[in-house]
């Protein structure tokens, strides 16, 4: 009986070890993406889809089987389209075109998160126009766009409303067409395509600005950061983006604050977080961006009927 102890004890061992071996293997690791479906119906389907970001180098190509608005509202990525390539932050909306083949990339840590949506072709055809789109090919005719801050704000409600199920159909369809609409209403950034270098530049600036986002920054110190003096960076960015590299940077903290609010109680404590000098400097700055102080916004995002809180969106400036 003394002998088959330690042997019996060793054959234990063996066996545990066995059994952790294969649970190491069984290990399945976490998808690289999710795709979580909030609203379908014959008018639109909306999609969260959100990525780990843990891809640095570039994906393998993929497509959509139909056309789709992109709206990323957390983190940034980099669509690749041939030799082309388009930075998606908070502050843009893209266009992908049915079967189009592109590949994508992470090069900052943290993350996306994106709002999907999918038109049908007569909705599509009818909001976008010949300018914008051909339906023969289903290509759009441009790849992304600047979104101005009423519909950053309005997509910041959407968000909310789908995550939380306190949505009607038929607002969430009426919510999600005016969110199109302002997406083909938005300015187009420049009336002449630019030179790669050009557009290569400023996709470095925004890598940049993803990446400083709670930062004070300057003009010296992103110049450094990409080889350019601060007067030729101010002059390509505004002609490029159509907006002045300041403000580019403050609407990418303040689409931040969309997504925060509903949960952040201590607005000093978002201020800071976002880079903002005082609680003071902060609500002033959404005061003007979005026409509301923060806790007013929310407010008028959190009734059941949000027509008022529509027509103060679109009575702010559109230069803000």
């Amino acid at each position: 009986m003394t002998t088959c102890r330690p042997r019996f004890a060793a054959r234990l061992l063996q066996v545990w070890k066995m059994n952790r071996a294969v649970n190491r293997q069984q290990v399945i690791p976490a998808p690289e993406f999710t795709r979580t479906p909030l609203f379908s119906s014959d008018t639109a389907c909306i999609a969260d889809v959100r990525c780990r970001g843990e891809c640095r180098h570039r994906s393998d190509e993929e497509h959509t089987a139909e056309a789709q608005l992109i709206f990323p509202y957390h983190g940034m990525f980099i669509r690749h389209l041939g030799s082309a390539a388009s930075v998606a932050d908070a502050n843009q909306v893209l266009f992908f075109g049915a079967d189009e083949m592109h590949q994508v990339s992470h090069p900052v840590s943290g993350g996306d998160s994106c709002i999907v949506m999918t038109l049908p072709e007569s909705v599509l055809s009818e909001l976008a126009g010949t300018d914008f789109y051909d339906e023969t090919t289903r290509r759009f005719r441009t790849r992304e766009r600047n979104l101005e801050p009423s519909a950053q704000a309005l997509r910041s409600v959407l968000l909310r409303r789908l995550m939380t199920d306190t949505s009607s159909t038929l607002e969430a369809e009426s919510i999600s067409l005016a969110l199109a609409t302002m997406a083909f209403a938005s300015l187009p950034r420049t009336q002449h395509r630019p030179t790669l270098s050009k557009r290569h530049l400023i996709n470095r600036v925004k890598l940049f600005l993803a990446e400083s986002m709670s930062k004070k920054i300057s003009l010296s110190e992103i110049g450094r950061k990409v080889g350019a003096s601060p007067v030729y960076l101010t002059q390509i960015f505004s002609e490029l983006e159509g907006v002045p590299l300041y403000r580019y940077h403050l609407r990418l903290r303040l689409a931040q604050s969309l997504l925060r609010l509903p949960e952040q109680k201590d607005l000093s404590a978002l201020a800071q977080d976002l880079g903002f000098s005082s609680h003071s400097q902060f609500t002033t700055m959404f005061g003007q961006t979005f026409g509301l102080a923060p806790r007013a916004f929310m407010q008028q995002a959190g009734r059941e009927d949000i027509r008022e809180l529509l027509k103060i969106l679109k009575a702010v400036p559109t230069s803000t």
